[in-house]
């Protein structure tokens, strides 16, 4: 059975589309490969994220250290996109990240260092780009939490 041992939550402004999730043992930028549509990449200590739209708004990030692997998660609104990847983390620790200018959310203790497989969900990003579609919609408003991410973090066990 899989427990929940933490969780952290932040709202980010995604640049060029992406959000990052950082672990705090960072230290090298390596670029992403979001061919076949993908939602995320994960690589050493860096997990990005890929929004649905490149227009400025804050989606909402919610990063959960599990125990092992989860069940699948339940929303009041449905996911309309999820992918899987892992992730390395040198120290067991990571956070959000504003395109690595610091934290926007408190670090998330995963535990040990070692390899973490990642789900992600998404949801409201169709109603993100309606939102931008809509002539009644006012250009310059910066839309809050209608785009939202769970990402879900667990060992991957040993062998």
């Amino acid at each position: 059975m899989a427990y929940r041992i933490g969780s952290v939550q932040a709202e980010v402004i995604p640049d060029h589309t992406m959000i990052i999730i950082l672990g705090t043992g960072f230290d090298t930028v390596i670029r992403p490969d979001f061919g076949g549509s993908r939602l995320c990449h994960g690589v050493t200590d860096m997990l990005y994220l890929l929004s649905a739209s490149s227009s400025m708004h804050y989606a909402t990030v919610t990063l959960e250290a599990w125990t092992a692997e989860p069940d699948q998660p339940t929303s009041s609104e449905p996911w309309e996109e999820h992918d899987e990847t892992r992730l390395r983390l040198t120290r067991g620790r990571a956070y959000v990240s504003a395109m690595l200018e610091g934290p926007l959310s408190p670090e998330l203790d995963l535990g040990n260092p070692g390899d973490y497989h990642v789900r992600v969900h998404a949801t409201g990003r169709e109603r993100l780009l309606h939102l931008e579609r809509d002539e009644h919609t006012d250009p310059d408003d910066m839309h809050s939490g209608v785009e939202r991410f769970l990402v879900q973090l667990w060992p991957v066990p040993p062998g």
